[in-house]
């Protein structure tokens, strides 16, 4: 019941909303169930501490767990595909995998995170992991045709300042 009730959690921060965008909705998703500056327990702590441990936990809530996380793929997934009809994410890209690949890089973050004491590898996750993947502020259309790894990026000014510093 209690694994049920936080996936249930994590399913309301995903709710679409017809103010904003479906990558604007699915990064505040990963913001809303990462843990906070204080590393107060968050939604997300409990399930991915669970999902780590699954090898020692009972088979029926092993179960539970799993069949929790195919679910939150499944709705992940859904975001994701409406990100690219919004062209917000590279159409080139399997949404499935990519929505595997966000939870897996979010859980490892999560547990560095418990290892470190610091959200520093959850804001690396967000920065590294997320932001290249998911245009959550503009559409790609507008964007410039240079292609950065999965999604058209045009450099910011921030990051054509560093690499002329570099070079």
């Amino acid at each position: 019941m209690i694994v049920a009730a936080h996936f249930e959690g994590l399913a309301l921060t995903l709710a679409i909303s017809d103010k904003e965008s479906a990558a604007s909705r699915l990064r505040r998703h990963f913001e809303a169930i990462s843990i906070s500056d204080g590393l107060a327990a968050s939604p997300g702590l409990f399930l991915g501490t669970f999902a780590s441990e699954l090898l020692g936990l009972p088979e029926a809530l092993s179960t539970q767990i799993r069949a929790g996380f195919r679910s939150w793929i499944d709705q992940v997934t859904h975001l994701l595909r409406l990100a690219q009809a919004q062209r917000r994410v590279s159409a080139e890209h399997n949404p499935r995998q990519l929505a595997e690949f966000l939870l897996d890089s979010w859980q490892g973050a999560m547990l560095a995170t418990k290892r470190d004491s610091s959200v520093a590898s959850l804001d690396n996750f967000l920065h590294f992991g997320f932001d290249p993947l998911v245009n959550s502020s503009e559409s790609i259309e507008r964007r410039g045709s240079s292609v950065s790894c999965l999604i058209r990026a045009e450099p910011t000014k921030k990051s054509r300042s560093a690499k002329t510093a570099t070079h």
